[in-house]
Parts: structure tokens; sequence; C-alpha cells
């Protein structure tokens, strides 16, 4: 009788624990799903704010080669490189130390002594040469621009962001967690954000690196520049396994397989950078693993 009794709360608990993870689960889909019904009414609008490193679901940003200085990201109206919101998008940026239990860091952005930044992300106009013809046409009005041949279009705005992170009574810093939130607030709100995990390697002089992060089904790979100096990389990969979800005019150069299916990038590092590449695997169940890919240093990237 005593076993059965045992069998009968065994069994509960076991329900218990399944029905709060459907629960937690559900949450999480939820979530996620009314992100992404606001996101198309907001791209509906045409409102777009976006991020390198930022995300309606929190992106995760790790660099192991942390070198102490301010951390880079961007904020942008653009969609793509050719959709960006028309009209102004106001904002404001709060940047918080998640592993500050003793409240001994500071967090501040832009060079200023404040962990909060606001801006405005303003929509312009302006004239490109296209032609080629060595004129400069940025000063040219509309109507000017057009009878010239030249083409009036408009141009993403973008604001480039740093984070410095700092302990309060002036010693290095060693590593740290830092979430960054950005909100716009007129004339839509939506907020994007990120964690970046910093810690410091001194016993890294200068060296190309690889890491890998899994954000969903895809797959990110962090290539990071630890070199005082700007480098030319090469990643090679085997499509059958991972295929390129970027556009590949980003990169400098590329090669295809057979299949056509682009199997190398080759870019340019800026010195102390880490730079996100998205693919997908070819099977979803597969986890991203650095030894799939392979690292090359060139002397230059031209095409």
């Amino acid at each position: 009788m005593q076993r059965k009794f045992k069998k009968k709360y065994l069994l509960i608990f076991l329900l218990a624990i399944g029905s709060i993870s459907l629960i937690a689960l559900g949450f999480t889909y939820a979530k996620y799903a009314s992100n992404s019904i606001w996101n198309y009414y907001l791209g509906s609008k045409g409102f777009y704010f976006t991020s390198d490193a930022l995300g309606m679901q929190t992106v995760k940003n790790v660099n192991t080669l942390w070198d102490g200085e301010a951390v880079a990201f961007s904020l942008t109206n653009q969609e793509n490189d050719l959709v960006s919101t028309e009209y102004d998008i106001t904002y404001q940026v709060t940047c918080t130390v998640l592993n500050d239990e003793n409240n001994e860091y500071s967090c501040t952005l832009n060079d200023t002594n404040s962990n909060t930044f606001s801006g405005t992300l303003s929509s312009y106009e302006t004239c490109i040469n296209y032609k080629n013809d060595g004129m400069d046409v940025s000063n040219y009005l509309q109507s000017e621009c057009e009878i010239n041949g030249y083409t009036w279009q408009k141009e993403a705005a973008v604001k480039d962001m740093t984070f410095k992170v700092t302990k309060k009574d002036g010693s290095p810093v060693e590593e740290a967690t830092v979430k960054i939130e950005a909100t716009s607030t007129e004339p839509y709100k939506k907020t994007i954000s990120g964690t970046f995990e910093l810690r410091k390697d001194p016993t890294l002089a200068g060296t190309i690196s690889l890491q890998a992060v899994k954000d969903g089904v895809l797959n990110n790979l962090l290539v990071t520049n630890s070199y005082n100096e700007e480098k030319c990389i090469s990643i090679s990969w085997n499509p059958d396994q991972y295929r390129l979800d970027e556009e590949k005019e980003t990169f400098d150069s590329y090669t295809t397989n057979d299949q056509g299916y682009i199997n190398s990038v080759t870019f340019k590092m800026n010195p102390k950078y880490t730079k996100k590449i998205h693919f997908y695997g070819t099977n979803l169940t597969q986890e991203i693993n650095v030894a799939d890919y392979t690292v090359t240093e060139n002397a230059n990237c031209q095409n």
C-alpha cells in the first residue's frame, strides 16, 4: 500500500512539473508572437527601429577578447538597404550592469557620465551620384539634383553608440555582463535589447578567434579581431552543413560551390572588433560548431 502511495505522489509531482513547464513555454511563445505581431504592425506604418546588436527578443552578444575599452553598437531607422522610415524617431537608451550585486560598477553611454541617453533618428533625403563622373552633388537641392540626371533618394539614419563599464573604486574590470535597452518613444513605442558578456583575456596579444552562439534557428558565428590593426579575414565552411543568412554584398568577396551555395566570405575587420555572421543549419536540430569553420588571414581584401 505504501508503495502505491509513493507512485501516486510521484505521478502528481511529475504532472505538476510538466504543467509548469508547459505554462512557461506558453508564456514565452505568447510573448514572441505578440512581439512579432506588433513588429508587423509597425512595419505596415513604415516604422523601423533596429540595431546591429539588439532585438525585440534580447540578443546575446559575447566578447571574450574585450580590452576594457568602450563597446560599440548602432541604432538605425532602416529595415534593410532599401527600406527606411520616412519620419523622425525619438528614442532613449539605458545601460545596466547585470552582475553588479554590490553596486560597484558604473555603465556610461557615449562618453557621458550617465547610463541613459536620448536622441533622434532624423529622416533625410540627399542627392546621390551614381554616374561616377567625379561630381560632388552632396549639397544639391532636389530640383538641381534631378535636372542634372542624379538620384534624389532617402537615406537611412544611423546613430553610432558606445557604452563603457568601469568600477567606482578605479580598479580594472575583468568581466561584466551588460544589458542595453533602447526604446523608441515617438511616434511609436518599440523596445529592443541585448546583453553583452565581456571578458578579458590578457594572454592574447592578438588573434582572430571564433565563437558559436545559437539564437533560435539561427547559428551566429562571432568573429573577433583582437589585434590593434585592421585585418582581412576569410571564413570558409561546408554549405551542406550551414547556409549563409546574410546579404552577400556586405562582404568584400565570396566564393560558391558547384551548386551555387556560398562556401566562403572575405571581409575587413576593424581592430578590437567582433563581427556577428548569421547562418542557418541545413539540419535545424544541429548545433553550430566552430570546428566546422576555417578562418584565415589575408594580405588584402581586394576583389
